[in-house]
């Protein structure tokens, strides 16, 4: 990792090993970007009850969703965890998604890519504004700010599914 370089999880207490985890896998660059629109977006209402309302139904939703898929993850990985065609297929598409996020590094939108192309931007930043500026209650601007914040979380899956598939076969390691 970054600025803490190799890490052995295998001589790590599970907690650590966790927090470890966790730490590396918090930075994810879609949620923070839709995040920082969205309260960018919610600021100029001046409202602060809205940018809280927002803000907290985002992250309150992303993390029930992410815990969901981790949950998923393990209860698989549970049952079926110790077959070696399961592992192998797993680590397959984690390598190929890896290939093609550092393909994105270097040839940014060249072929396969998992980036938001530019021609749902302008809709999405519409529906955003829409949304956040002008709801008519509460409950729509919550149900609005969820609705984005599981929708980001079904999309950046591909970005991120191999810290909880690692993490998952950790704890299915050590029961």
């Amino acid at each position: 990792t970054p600025l803490i370089g190799l890490i052995n999880l295998d001589k790590q207490s599970l907690a650590i090993s966790t927090a470890i985890i966790g730490f590396v896998d918090g930075f994810n660059i879609c949620s923070l970007w839709v995040l920082s629109i969205l309260l960018s977006i919610t600021l100029h209402s001046g409202s602060r009850t809205k940018v809280l309302v927002v803000g907290l139904t985002f992250l309150i939703v992303s993390a029930i969703v992410y815990s969901l898929f981790i949950a998923g993850v393990f209860t698989l990985l549970s049952y079926i965890g110790y077959l070696k065609w399961i592992q192998i297929g797993v680590a397959l598409i984690t390598v190929i998604f890896g290939i093609i996020n550092m393909k994105d590094y270097f040839w940014y939108r060249e072929g396969i890519s998992f980036t938001i192309s530019d021609k749902h931007k302008p809709r999405m930043y519409q529906n955003m504004r829409n949304a956040v500026v002008n709801p008519r209650t509460i409950i729509a601007l919550i149900g609005s700010s969820a609705a984005l914040a599981i929708g980001v979380s079904f999309i950046e899956f591909s970005c991120t599914a191999g810290f909880p598939v690692i993490w998952s076969n950790l704890m299915v390691a050590n029961q």
